[in-house]
């Protein structure tokens, strides 16, 4: 390796939104159906697949509260973001416990750090927005 060839992490995160950095989705080009982390459309097997940036808000549409013996409570949800798309996601944060989150609640990005899993991680949110 030469003095300045720097080893480099692995780009992308799988739309998890890092730090800082936007929640994506795909939506297909042909019949516009939104998904998320998938190789091919849902609804017409297309290929091709254009990442967008969703608003990072979106409302609770299932939840489990996980329990394990050495970790507090954890809320795993499916959350249907504003652009239509159900992904699975964990809602931490805001002083809340875990059992607390509840069906129709809004939730909006807030990424995986400090989560203890790699999916997209929402917190309880006080904006309004239309469904």
């Amino acid at each position: 390796m030469s003095p300045t060839a720097v080893p480099r992490a692995r780009s992308g995160t799988g739309g998890v939104p890092s730090r800082g950095a936007p929640l994506l989705f795909q939506r297909c080009r042909w019949c516009r159906t939104p998904s998320f982390r998938r190789v091919l459309c849902p609804a017409c097997g297309s290929g091709e697949l254009d990442e967008e940036r969703s608003a990072g808000l979106g409302v609770v549409r299932s939840v489990k509260v996980v329990r394990r013996h050495a970790t507090a409570p954890l809320a795993v949800a499916v959350v249907e973001l504003a652009e239509g798309v159900r992904i699975r996601a964990t809602v931490v944060g805001g002083g809340y416990r875990a059992d607390a989150v509840f069906v129709g609640d809004r939730v909006e990005a807030t990424g995986p750090a400090g989560a203890p899993t790699h999916r997209p991680t929402f917190r309880l949110s006080e904006t309004l927005f239309a469904r």
